[in-house]
């Protein structure tokens, strides 16, 4: 007898009986409150606290480990980098992350001066969380309130609660910068104004031009196909180079060389003119999708027209500010920052630039 025959009378097999269908149940959605996810295997020591919003269960938290990310931050993390995520970001009221750290990695750094820092997908750059950070120097963590859910790590900083100068250019000089096209995934490079204050105000802000070299370790991992200009302004701004492709190193050179060209310090402030100009550079050399970045150093002692912050905005352009001396209008540069999709960063002490720090706003 074929197997089909056998199957065949077992279907008419009237005396056959099937077993009752199982029973189906309905998940209840889970309910708004505090949910909490303890880190396992690969991700040991990480905590993530929620106040969820409802329909959000511990085991949806997304927590792991990016290995390209920390080799990003090689040089001044002390942790691995974590990609946290949830499959709703609606649901999510407020949070909270603690992430273990690696003594091993300090390098001499304080403890207590450690930050959480998280990946700007805007700028793709690395910026320190601007919330109240606890830093637990016997369980070896550092705690932060977050806004969002993103890439995070802990990286080293200044005993005195600033971001330090010199991890910022090791951040700088080992953070890939890059801007990629929607849908085909063809890298498209980035445009970047270097907006520079050259005012009076300058010669006691920052006396030993270190915006210049900060600009210049900026400039230097820019990739062929990324351009660069510097715009250098006081009471006006001017273009003192337009933006130049930086595959040629000749090219390089004339940037590095206008660069050079804002470490004056004469005449006054004028903040909106610097962005307008930046702005008009940006958006008039057609950017195709391409990344437009400006990076504005200044003291902020400046009136200013708002307005002139939409104009940016609309025109895609994301400013980075960078507040230089102790008496800079922060709040004026967080505005600015903010308005545009940037990052506001900001200087204690002109003469911390070298052995102070820079502290990021927030975005």
């Amino acid at each position: 007898m074929h197997f089909w025959e056998v199957v065949s009378n077992c279907e008419k097999d009237e005396s056959v009986v099937l077993p009752p269908a199982p029973p189906t149940f309905q998940l209840e959605p889970e309910p708004a409150g505090l949910v909490r996810f303890e880190g396992g295997p690969g991700v040991e020591g990480v905590v993530v606290e929620v106040d969820s919003a409802g329909g959000l269960s511990s085991n949806q938290i997304r927590v792991r480990p990016d290995r390209q990310a920390s080799l990003g931050i090689a040089r001044v993390g002390v942790s691995p980098a974590y990609d946290i995520g949830v499959p709703d970001p609606a649901a999510v009221r407020s949070a909270k992350i603690t992430l273990p750290y690696d003594p091993a990695r300090l390098a001499g750094t304080v403890e207590e001066g450690l930050r959480i820092a998280t990946f700007d997908e805007a700028g793709q750059l690395w910026v320190p969380v601007n919330a109240r950070t606890t830093v637990d120097t016997t369980a070896k963590t550092v705690t932060v309130a977050v806004a969002h859910f993103s890439m995070y790590a802990v990286v080293q900083n200044a005993p005195d609660g600033f971001w330090d100068a010199e991890g910022i250019r090791r951040l700088f000089s080992t953070t890939p910068v890059r801007c990629v096209a929607q849908g085909s995934g063809a890298g498209l490079g980035i445009d970047v104004v270097f907006t520079i204050d050259t005012s009076g105000s300058m010669a006691d802000n920052d006396p030993s031009a270190l915006r210049v070299e900060a600009s210049k370790r900026f400039l230097a991992k820019l990739r062929p196909g990324d351009r660069a200009a510097v715009v250098d302004f006081d009471s006006s701004a001017r273009t003192t180079i337009g933006l130049t492709d930086v595959a040629l190193s000749a090219d390089r050179d004339r940037i590095s060389a206008a660069l050079d060209g804002t470490a004056d310090s004469t005449g006054g402030t004028d903040i909106t003119a610097a962005v307008a100009r930046t702005t008009d550079v940006l958006a008039a050399n057609g950017g195709n999708g391409r990344l437009r970045i400006g990076i504005l150093l200044t003291d902020g002692q400046s009136p200013y027209d708002d307005n002139q912050t939409s104009l940016a905005a609309a025109a895609g352009v994301s400013i980075y500010t960078v507040a230089l001396g102790a008496d800079a209008d922060t709040a004026l540069l967080g505005r600015i920052a903010s308005g545009t999709g940037g990052s506001a960063f900001s200087i204690d002490q002109a003469d911390q630039l070298a052995s102070g720090g820079v502290r990021a706003a927030g975005r």
